[in-house]
């Protein structure tokens, strides 16, 4: 099965300066991974060098095979869509207005929006639950409300893979477990990719398939969370003394600290 993202012993950076340290890896057609790792390990380059907003310093990105950095922002947006870890909205737009620029890749210039445009308006916001609220203004609405308007205009773009960085930061744990059901449904109901980047390594362990583990700016584990997710590569990365134990449900590891107490 054709690859929708490859990256081939890809270093990226910023001002000259590598960040990122020779990464190689595809996302297909129905891939969840979850990527994991302390802050400033790489994570968010990683995202921004995939998608094209970041030219790499060494190695290659392909979209469906083409060079990412031959095509256009608008070629890239019709087949991949990027929620960034803040998204804000200067104006009072409503909802549905807000999805409705998902279809700005797809809508030639100084052309309004054709049936096929809200056909796929519709769509997104019934496959997100966002359409009961579909005429209220944004800052209305909470925040988990909120970040799923912004998944359904991701899905307007009709993409085929979906990557997130921190989709579920400010938000309570019901709408953290709601976004990752949300896109859990995406990705098992359209084979939408979703690669995500999080905090949370108790989401990701009971959600993604695979899990990529970033230190240093290189690639330190990936598989599945059953088999990497342990006390040792926990401390190893994230310096932090951990228990491993499993959800009695799904055999999902969950991780719990371990308090230094008087230490």
């Amino acid at each position: 099965m054709e690859s929708i993202i490859s990256a081939s012993n890809l270093c990226s950076g910023y001002a000259g300066r590598i960040v990122l340290h020779d990464v190689t890896l595809t996302i297909g057609p129905g891939d969840f991974y979850g990527v994991i790792g302390p802050n400033g390990s790489g994570k968010s380059t990683l995202l921004k060098t995939l998608t094209g907003i970041l030219k790499p310093i060494r190695g290659r990105v392909t979209l469906f095979g083409r060079d990412i950095a031959q095509l256009s922002p608008r070629d890239i947006a019709r087949k991949v869509a990027v929620i960034p870890q803040e998204v804000s909205t200067l104006f009072p737009f409503t909802a549905r207005e807000i999805v409705a620029m998902g279809r700005h890749p797809h809508i030639r210039r100084f052309r309004r929006e054709g049936p096929a445009d809200f056909q796929a308006m519709e769509l997104a916001m019934r496959e997100t639950d966002t359409a009961a609220f579909a005429d209220r203004y944004v800052d209305e609405l909470s925040g988990g409300e909120r970040q799923r308007v912004i998944i359904a205009r991701a899905m307007c773009q009709q993409p085929e893979a979906l990557l997130l960085d921190e989709p579920t930061s400010h938000l309570d744990i019901n709408h953290q477990v709601e976004i990752f059901e949300l896109l859990a449904d995406l990705n098992r109901k359209k084979s939408v990719a979703v690669f995500v980047i999080s905090q949370d390594l108790n989401l990701c362990a009971e959600y993604c398939r695979e899990l990529i583990i970033i230190k240093d700016g290189r690639i330190h584990r990936r598989g599945d969370p059953r088999e990497i997710l342990t006390m040792e590569t926990v401390k190893e990365v994230f310096g932090a003394d951990v228990s491993i134990l499993r959800n009695p449900k799904s055999d999902a590891p969950v991780i719990a600290a371990i308090s230094r107490g008087d230490e």
